[in-house]
């Protein structure tokens, strides 16, 4: 396993790298690295690949830190609200919460217009939710994709 965890952290660190240079790095074959990263997909390690975008330079000036309370927490009404939720790019992150909240969702939008909006439209039109509360981040200190392996 330790070896995987070698490939998994130079690999997430590293996306620029070709698999060429990734295996010359690690001290293998790029045939013997790409066989391993494919087992390492195949078990679920490593979901996908993707570029990370500048949400300022895009325009999407708005963070938003969503908490949701659902009506009831039966099996059928989590699924409901989950499958909605995944339909909405502007929701990037939805967990599911102990405490409080039943779950807490990160929203980017453009502005708070737009973010009402999106709120008056669809989120309080998600499936069971008796209430939501918005908190707006005022600026990003760490977001990172980097698991701590």
């Amino acid at each position: 396993m330790e070896d995987h965890l070698q490939i998994l952290r130079l690999y997430q660190l590293h996306p620029d790298l070709s698999r060429a240079e990734l295996a010359e790095k690690i001290g293998m074959s790029h045939s013997a690295l790409w066989k391993r990263l494919k087992k390492l997909e195949a078990l679920g390690l490593i979901e996908g690949r993707q570029n990370v975008l500048n949400q300022d330079a895009l325009g999407l000036k708005v963070t938003v830190i969503a908490e949701v309370k659902l009506s009831k927490n039966t099996t059928q009404v989590l699924g409901e609200f989950e499958s909605a939720v995944r339909k909405h790019s502007k929701i990037q992150s939805c967990y599911a919460m102990s405490g409080d909240s039943d779950y807490l969702l990160k929203i980017i939008d453009k502005d708070i217009k737009n973010y009402e909006e999106f709120l008056r439209e669809t989120l309080a039109n998600l499936p069971h939710v008796s209430s939501l509360k918005s908190s707006f981040a005022l600026k990003c200190v760490k977001n990172s994709t980097v698991l701590p392996i």
